[in-house]
């Protein structure tokens, strides 16, 4: 059934009638429990793939991918007190994910955050994840599987892509694998080369833009020696009446 209800999803009509349905809040509180329940009774093997209870936490965190691939969806993940609930428990989760037997499961929750990451309020939210962070370098560091480090890096791309102060700036100076992504800028796969490329370029645009931004003048420049007073002589030929006083 989960997996009809996930392959369903796929279609933004569905998702749009979930959305009508004022259920989709308790949906998420279904979700947030089912994947705590799940780590705390696989954090360090992970069921086969085959299994019920994967089949089962796969397909429920697969609708949620789908539901925050189209705006309406994802504005709701992002505003809705269950949604945001759900999102803490997915960066909670996936530090904890076991390499291999987890894979499945940490591709979906990437791509449910790459999702998020498209809506605004939603990048906001991610660039202040420092667990997020750590959680992105060690798959960049350590994962074996290409596709999961594609994932993770195009979800720092695009976590990256407008980095607002320099407070998130040196947040990810001080958590992301500088010298690792360096390194991935000479490898033979495509897109770790291309993605790993944009997250560099992107942290030092932004380093470049806010250095420029702090050193401009706090307001634009008001030439005073262009203005004039109106001298008191004046005021006085022309019997101006007394100012009032303000509390």
């Amino acid at each position: 059934m989960g997996n009809l209800v996930w392959r369903a999803s796929r279609l933004e009509p569905v998702i749009e009638l979930l959305l009508e349905t004022n259920k989709l809040g308790e949906f998420m509180c279904v979700v947030s429990g089912t994947l705590i329940s799940f780590m705390d009774t696989y954090n360090r093997d992970m069921p086969d793939i085959r299994s019920d209870e994967s089949q089962f936490i796969l397909s429920i965190c697969g609708i949620v991918a789908n539901i925050a691939a189209i705006p309406c969806g994802r504005q709701f993940i992002v505003s809705n007190t269950n949604g945001k609930e759900l999102l803490d428990q997915i960066f909670k989760a996936l530090p904890k994910i076991p390499c291999v037997s987890g894979d499945p499961l940490k591709r979906i929750l990437l791509m449910v955050l790459y999702n998020i990451s498209i809506n605004q309020n939603g990048l906001v939210l991610l660039q202040e994840q420092r667990t997020l962070l750590d959680s992105l370098s060690r798959i960049i560091v350590c994962e074996r599987t290409a596709e999961l480090k594609v994932l993770a890096l195009r979800l720092l791309e695009s976590i990256t892509f407008d980095i607002p102060n320099r407070l998130v700036l040196q947040s990810f100076k001080k958590h992301l694998p500088i010298q690792k992504l360096e390194g991935l800028k000479e490898v033979t796969d495509a897109e770790i080369r291309q993605y790993a490329t944009s997250v560099l370029k992107n942290v030092s645009k932004a380093e470049t833009e806010l250095m420029e931004q702090a050193a401009r003048p706090a307001g634009p420049y008001v030439p005073y020696e262009e203005c004039m007073l109106a001298k008191g002589s004046e005021c006085a030929k022309k019997k101006c009446p007394p100012t009032l006083k303000k509390d």
